[in-house]
């Protein structure tokens, strides 16, 4: 039986050709799991520990940060409206031209305006002439005052006079005087009793001048502040035909030419400035750690590959959907949770100022913000 097992291929494990009939050779595949089949498996298992190393890595990689791509460039935008109707003289800036604060970027034609000035100014003058002749004319009326108070005592003083001669006349004996100076002395005490009460209506009425003339003085002097005003409304006015930068920034949205009809209150421009910022809109279940002052690192899709960095600035009191047009009412119908976003302001650190100019308002970034070694909530 030894012998039989040593010739048969099948007890000796040996697979030999098949030999058909017409006596052609059939080779039989080989065995699961042969040598043919090893560097595939070989392969595949580095795959897999390679594609699960990577994991690890991304797992361990992202504890301690907190990342959303649901972010954008944003910024401080100025427009510029006319505050003056009237006809564009000259545009001195040109789209996306850098501008600094003060300086000049349209003019309006100012003809008009300063005639409006020249006039005013020709009233102010006016209205000085006049407070100058109200203020010369009281010492006038109060020496006329001065003169009917002296008109008065002499007047006083000759009636005086003029009853103590009646008196007299009638001490002395009818003989002694006629009846004819005795009636004339009693006329002459009528008059001169007459004359002090005229004298006195005169002083009043001088004194009562007096008070007209300071009447006049305070108007004319509230005519001449009128006038003042007017004079500054107009020179304001006039400088309003020369449109100045209100702040450092890039011109946008310039809708104006030279030759164009503006109206007062019309926007003309646009300017954007140049601390830029990143508004981030991190999910609810993100701010458990995020606070002010912690860096964040900053990627622009316009820019793959460059990395700037920040920090946290702040939180806007109220999620996105707390200020749409029409916020959710969650107490009404059927209520659907949805995990809400609420926007964080982040700036750029000062050594990205020169790397800022890259970037546009509305430009999408994706902030990542290390909250590691924070415990405290927000």
């Amino acid at each position: 039986m030894n012998a039989l097992s040593a010739n048969d291929p099948l007890a000796s494990g040996i697979r030999t050709p098949f030999v058909a009939e017409s006596g052609a050779a059939v080779s039989t595949p080989a065995a699961p799991g042969g040598p043919s089949r090893r560097p595939a498996l070989v392969i595949a298992g580095a795959v897999a520990f390679l594609v699960g190393l990577a994991t690890l890595w991304y797992f361990e990689s992202s504890k301690g940060r907190e990342s959303t791509d649901s972010a954008f460039v944003d910024g401080h935008r100025v427009a510029l409206a006319a505050q003056v109707s009237g006809r564009v003289s000259d545009v001195l800036v040109d789209d996306n031209q850098l501008v600094k604060a003060g300086q000049v970027v349209l003019r309006i034609d100012p003809a008009d305006f300063q005639v409006k000035l020249d006039q005013a100014e020709a009233a102010k003058a006016q209205a000085e002439s006049g407070l100058a002749h109200a203020r010369a004319q009281l010492p006038v009326i109060e020496a006329t005052a001065r003169q009917a108070d002296a008109q008065v005592k002499v007047a006083e003083a000759n009636a005086h006079k003029m009853t103590d001669d009646l008196h007299r006349y009638r001490q002395l004996s009818e003989n002694a005087v006629s009846r004819l100076v005795l009636d004339a002395a009693a006329t002459q005490e009528t008059v001169g009793n007459a004359q002090v009460d005229a004298a006195r209506e005169g002083a009043a009425a001088a004194k009562g001048q007096i008070a007209l003339g300071e009447t006049a003085i305070a108007t004319a002097e509230a005519n001449l502040r009128t006038a003042t005003a007017q004079v500054a409304q107009a020179r304001l006015a006039l400088s309003y035909c020369e449109l100045k930068a209100p702040v450092s920034g890039y011109v946008t949205r310039k809708g104006v030419e030279r030759g164009n009809f503006i109206q007062m209150g019309q926007p003309l421009l646009n300017l954007v400035t140049e601390d830029l910022y990143v508004t981030a809109n991190f999910k609810e279940t993100q701010l458990t750690h995020l606070s002010p002052g912690q860096p964040v690192d900053i990627t622009a899709d316009t820019f793959p590959g460059i990395t700037f960095t920040g920090r946290v600035d702040s939180r806007m009191a109220g999620t996105g959907s707390a200020f749409a047009l029409l916020p959710p009412e969650n107490a009404t119908g059927n209520f659907v949770k949805v995990v809400q976003r609420v926007p964080v302001k982040i700036v750029f650190d000062r050594e990205e100022t020169s790397r800022l100019p890259k970037l546009a308002l509305g430009l999408s970034v994706i902030a990542t913000v290390n909250v590691s070694g924070t415990n405290a909530p927000y």
